[in-house]
């Protein structure tokens, strides 16, 4: 029978691992999605949340 603790642990890292992954797929997605925002020219009468 596996020991609990142990079985715990490898969750648990798994889990970090995982979530790491996630942070860094997702901080990825932003870098790349603000430098194309960056690289445009800004559009004409381009409003920031809905204000001009």
């Amino acid at each position: 029978m596996p020991n609990p603790q142990l079985t715990t642990a490898r969750f648990l890292s798994r889990s970090i691992e995982d979530e790491q992954r996630r942070f860094t797929q997702e901080a990825d997605r932003l870098a790349e999605q603000a430098a194309g925002i960056a690289a445009s020219p800004p559009a004409r009468r381009r409003t920031y949340h809905g204000l001009r």
